[in-house]
């Protein structure tokens, strides 16, 4: 199964998903929102999910690739922030089947731009308020990984 089945079930799910998918879907570019703000969207719409049905949506989108969910720790809040590749409408449009506004491909996402094949995503906390995201070759050597050690070696300013 790909990742653009797995969203389109999980909008089937049940109806806190559809309306959080929903709700992305009416979002421009947008690259974070957190649970509350799509609890107070949601609820503005009349519909009432709590807080743990927002973030067990937020953790199954992390599970199917299209984002992550990022627990809010010191005073920060608990968030979701989809891949660099797509925006909040998009994977909104994706699970309802429908194109984004604005985008010059055939209505819904493939899968390919869910998740590159042969890509792999790899997510490290470096920070508490930063989470960084790298995509690496899924076949990716010993050598590739020295280099791109010594690369990272060489940023720090200090």
């Amino acid at each position: 199964m790909d990742n653009l089945e797995r969203l389109r079930q999980l909008y089937d799910s049940n109806r806190c998903a559809k309306a959080v998918l929903d709700d992305l879907a009416s979002r421009g570019d947008e690259a974070v929102t957190t649970v509350e703000r799509v609890r107070e969207a949601l609820a503005g719409a009349g519909t009432s999910c709590s807080r743990r049905e927002v973030i067990a949506v937020f953790k199954k989108l992390h599970r199917i690739g299209t984002g992550f969910f990022i627990v809010g720790r010191r005073s920060r809040p608990s968030r979701f922030a989809p891949i660099e590749s797509l925006s909040l409408a998009e994977i909104g449009h994706a699970a309802r089947g429908d194109s984004a506004p604005g985008r010059d491909r055939a209505p819904g996402p493939g899968a390919a731009d869910l998740q590159p094949a042969g890509v792999i995503v790899h997510r490290f906390v470096l920070r508490p308020d930063f989470l960084l995201t790298v995509e690496l070759p899924s076949d990716l050597t010993r050598a590739e990984a020295a280099r791109i050690s010594e690369f990272i070696k060489s940023l720090p300013f200090g």
